[in-house]
């Protein structure tokens, strides 16, 4: 059910994404382009717990249990921890969260400070000790 769902959603998607791509000579439809493609591309705000419920459930609901240790980690803080959990990289979180580098560092120094990490300590090493293993 969930293979036929996702080829449903592929089908939309590539749909919407050929006529985007056509309408896109027209004038006025770039912006249209563009809003489809990072709608379809960006993880929403709406989407992110469903996905850091989905990665915590490949690890055991640790990530779970974090934020029921750490009151002050925040949904974007999870999604980051979840998406670093997959180890996906910088650049492409951002691509993924739509954020810039230099709020994704931010959101890092954040993550580490709230989990007791100095700023020599490695964020991804923790994951992969606490987390991943």
């Amino acid at each position: 059910m969930l293979l036929l769902a996702k080829l449903k959603n592929r089908i939309e998607n590539t749909l919407i994404f050929n006529q985007l791509k056509t309408g896109y000579l027209k004038e006025g439809k770039k912006d249209d382009f563009i809003h489809e493609i990072t709608k379809q591309s960006v993880i929403s705000e709406k989407e992110r717990q469903f996905y850091i419920d989905e990665v915590d459930s490949l690890f055991y609901k640790k990530i779970k249990g974090l934020k029921d240790k750490i009151n002050e980690l925040t949904s974007s803080d999870l999604i980051v921890i979840s998406l670093m959990c997959l180890e996906i990289d910088i650049t492409d979180c951002c691509s993924l969260l739509d954020m810039n580098i230099n709020t994704m560092y931010v959101r890092r120094k954040r993550i580490k400070k709230h989990i007791g990490l100095s700023k020599e300590d490695d964020l991804e090493d923790w994951i992969k000790e606490n987390i991943r293993m």
